[in-house]
């Protein structure tokens, strides 16, 4: 994960291996292996957590250079917990056509928003949205932050009830490894475990396979899971390796329709240098329980090893 800022990291993310990342006057540059299709920039912005209009406003300066911009409508969202607002626009500069998009962020305590800008040239949006798309869904708030409240020791997490473990195997060396919180239903089973959130809305099914059939594995769960809904609509695999926890991550995100209501789900999976499993977690929830779940579901992927 890449924190910022360096210094007392607000907000984290991933990003594709092959994209450079470098600071520069107190910003964050990552770079699109070319150099130029997408740029992405991350800055802390002078205008207070609260202060959107003016936030706003500062962000639109820092795309000044920009001629004939057209904006599209202000969206206020939330996302992994972040407080959203996200302003798009079309634009030409010397270089030609551009598609910006200029996301505020708001994390929990942190004084001033942090304003992440991406802008794609007309090739560059087609040619790396996977890279793109990568950063965008995994902005979260940084676990190293210092406004943040300081996590327990996990022994005495656990001794206090606040979390439970699966753990896998469950004697000896844990190959892989997840905390839930305790009042969450944890039941394991040979293959896995099976999760449910306290008010019941996220379902979460921790399934162990052999390397060799992974591909097998999630194809056959796909189907599967398709049997269960009137539709699923899956979006392109996003692939990432966490180099400081030597572990390979693919995301398989899905809208799924049952009647009038929208699912999501999402095939989280993990393969870890040394092991002869991956790890594969079934998350399948109505969007609402996903937004009230969403603190405790980022707590969870976080506290993998």
């Amino acid at each position: 994960m890449i924190h910022f800022p360096e210094a007392d990291p607000v907000v984290a993310f991933a990003a594709p291996d092959d994209w450079e990342a470098k600071e520069k006057n107190g910003s964050l540059f990552v770079l699109s292996p070319d150099g130029e299709g997408v740029i992405v920039e991350l800055s802390t912005l002078e205008a207070k957590t609260g202060e959107t209009k003016a936030a706003i406003e500062e962000a639109k300066k820092t795309i000044s250079e920009f001629k004939d911009l057209k904006y599209g409508d202000l969206v206020e969202t939330t996302s992994n917990t972040l407080d959203v607002t996200l302003l798009s626009a079309d634009g030409e500069d010397k270089h030609g056509e551009a598609s910006i998009n200029l996301m505020l962020l708001g994390a929990p305590e942190a004084e001033h928003p942090v304003l992440v800008s991406m802008i794609f040239t007309k090739e560059g949006k087609e040619k790396y949205s996977e890279g793109s798309n990568l950063i965008t869904k995994s902005l979260q708030p940084s676990p190293k932050a210092k406004t943040a409240k300081p996590d327990k020791d996990e022994a005495d997490a656990e001794k206090a009830g606040d979390v439970q473990k699966f753990a896998y195997p469950a004697k000896g060396k844990a190959d892989y490894s997840l905390e839930f919180p305790a009042d969450w239903t944890l039941e394991t089973t040979d293959e896995g475990a099976h999760v449910v959130s306290a008010d019941k809305g996220i379902g979460m099914n921790i399934v162990m396979v052999d390397m060799a059939d992974i591909k097998v594995a999630v194809e056959s769960m796909k189907k599967k899971v398709g049997a269960d809904y009137d539709s699923v609509d899956w979006s392109d695999p996003v692939e990432h390796f966490d180099a400081a926890r030597k572990v390979k991550f693919a995301s398989h995100d899905g809208n799924a329709m049952d009647g009038d209501t929208t699912y999501k789900v999402t095939f989280a999976q993990f393969a870890k240098k040394g092991s002869g499993k991956f790890m594969i977690i079934l998350t399948q929830a109505p969007e609402k329980a996903m937004t009230a779940n969403g603190e405790a579901l980022m707590k969870i992927l976080l506290s993998f090893k």
